[in-house]
């Protein structure tokens, strides 16, 4: 595994209370420190950390980096990192452990608090691996997978016994219990810089990642999709360090069918190829195997441990295999969407207040039985937690409706959305073996482009208007002006075939553990008039929830109602 995983075990003595493997302890052996990730600002930290006399060795572990930081500024220390982070620390002269995750959560991390044990991991299989753990559903954890999955609530982790420890919190763990403490989130400030400024201020905030790389002996490749923000990193990463590697080369991920299409001039593949001349850059493009991906569609399964969108994370694996023996590093663009108000949810007719998920289908828990649905109170369940995520957005009294309506979806997004995202990237790339960059991903730009007002992110009427004054100096006007572009073209595929067969087939099997919680009849009319292969959402639905079933069977599921 990667990461780390250990436990507290309040009933062993003081000193064997607490394994952890991989860990740094510091010389009095009283305080021991596990972490995975990656710091942006860590030479800063580092720097800093020497100076009070901390010394490190030049192969030292981010473990000991987080020591150090902890020995010297106590639970404060995170509020000082940037980056993907996750971790614990076991302090024997307070008898307390401290878990933590960085503030967007990039990096995952779970435990379970049994009483007397506490199981702790950075994968979630490794917490359910300990005999303590239960593989228990309840009621609220069929709410999450019905109605939410995979884009679960900021903290579930759907099995009962388990919790994930939030983005931007820590959890105190002592023999008191388990306390979670909230060290970072969005703050809504006056936005008082002008346009030129805050492009200025954004250029520079995306620039700080690309000098980083420019360092390196092989700067990291990009997946190119054509649009906005892959590309104007392609701008940003060719000025930064192009001509002093021209063997860089990007990639790009397409279907065989988007060459049958009439038109392809909106297509993304026809502006990768642009983007990829316009630099006198070689992009590799990789076509998609659907067959393939349904072969592969339980890999993603079990790497969340959790069911999942199996169709998308099989293709993504299949990217970055191609990737993987040919440069170790990958440069993505995810987050720019989030946080720059750029997609159509934001443009569509949505009140204040409306905490469903626009990304899902209209009726996300229509396959499930309306008997269960109405014996969990799952409508009443999902509106609970969208209020609650809710009173968490700061406001100013200057915000009008377009801009409090466009904080509250932000804020939806950043904490349900992305998490999900990057949870899925993170698994598959260390599933292959690839370090990701993402430096639309980090908290200091998040904060800074949170204030930003609706009206700048939407400079000129255009989505992420503000975002493409930044990318302007770097690109081609055609480029900047360019309206999104949806995924790369589907007209027919294998994956359709072999969902419709999967679909036959579990209506057929009375033992199915999902049998008695779906709405089999609606299941049947789905099949029966064709709707998974004209409706993308539908498909992708019906296909989340077979991997449900599979999920319950290869877990043990036991659902408690």
């Amino acid at each position: 595994m990667r990461g780390f995983a250990g436990v507290l075990d309040w009933k062993r003595e003081a000193a064997e209370s607490f394994t952890c493997q991989d860990a740094a302890v510091n010389a009095q052996r009283e305080v021991t420190a596990a972490a995975e990730g990656g710091l942006y600002n860590r030479n800063e930290i580092q720097n800093e950390l020497s100076n009070a006399g901390y010394r490190f060795a030049k192969n030292g572990t981010l473990a000991d980096l987080f020591l150090a930081a902890y020995l010297h500024w106590g639970d404060g220390f995170v509020e000082r990192f940037a980056g993907a982070f996750a971790f614990a620390i076991w302090d024997a002269r307070e008898q307390r452990m401290i878990l933590g995750r960085d503030q967007l959560g990039m990096k995952n991390l779970y435990y379970s608090d049994r009483g007397s044990v506490i199981p702790f991991a950075t994968e979630l299989k490794q917490v359910l691996a300990h005999p303590a753990v239960s593989r228990t559903v309840t009621g609220e954890g069929l709410a999450e997978l019905f109605l939410k999955g995979p884009y679960f609530s900021p903290g579930n982790a759907v099995f009962s016994d388990v919790r994930e420890v939030k983005p931007g919190h820590l959890v105190i763990c002592t023999t008191a219990g388990t306390k979670n403490i909230c060290y970072w989130n969005l703050q809504s400030l006056p936005h008082e810089d002008s346009l030129e400024q805050t492009v200025s201020t954004l250029d520079k905030l995306l620039n700080a990642h690309v000098s980083e790389w420019k360092e390196l002996p092989t700067p990291p490749t990009l997946i190119l999709s054509g649009g906005l923000d892959s590309s104007g990193l392609m701008g940003m990463m060719h000025r930064s360090f192009g001509q002093a590697h021209p063997e860089w080369k990007s990639f790009s991920g397409n279907t065989a069918e988007s060459y049958e299409a009439e038109d392809t001039e909106d297509l993304d593949f026809v502006w990768v190829r642009r983007m990829a001349e316009h630099f006198g850059v070689t992009n590799e493009e990789v076509l998609y195997d659907f067959a393939a991906a349904w072969e592969r569609n339980d890999l993603p399964r079990h790497l969340h441990a959790l069911p999942t969108q199996a169709k998308f994370e099989a293709m993504l694996h299949q990217i970055y295999s191609v990737i993987k023996p040919q440069n170790p590093c990958v440069v993505i663009g995810e987050g720019a969407d989030e946080l720059f108000a750029s997609t159509h949810h934001f443009y569509s007719e949505r009140r204040v207040g409306d905490a469903s998920q626009p990304w899902l289908p209209e009726q996300p828990a229509i396959y499930a039985s309306p008997d269960v649905l109405r014996s969990i109170r799952a409508e009443e369940y999902a509106r609970e937690q969208g209020a609650a995520l809710f009173r968490e957005v700061s406001l100013l009294p200057g915000d009008d409706e377009p801009n409090v309506r466009m904080r509250q979806l932000t804020y939806l997004m950043i904490k349900e959305y992305l998490p999900y995202l990057l949870r899925r990237n993170g698994l598959i790339t260390d599933d292959v073996g690839v370090r990701l960059q993402m430096p639309f991903v980090d908290h200091r730009l998040a904060q800074y482009a949170w204030n930003i007002p609706w009206e700048m992110k939407n400079y000129r009427n255009q989505p992420k208007g503000v975002l493409r004054q930044v990318f302007r100096s770097y690109l081609p006007d055609a480029v900047i002006d360019r309206k999104k572009s949806n995924q790369p073209v589907v007209f027919k595929s294998p994956y359709a075939q072999k969902l419709r067969q999967a679909a036959e087939r579990f209506l057929q099997d009375r033992n199915a553990p999902l049998y008695d919680l779906v709405d089999r009849g609606q299941i049947r009319k789905t099949l029966d008039e064709g709707v998974i292969e004209r409706d993308k959402l539908m498909r992708w639905r019906l296909d989340y929830y077979l991997q449900i079933d599979h999920w319950m069977r290869e877990y043990g599921v036991e659902v408690k109602i």
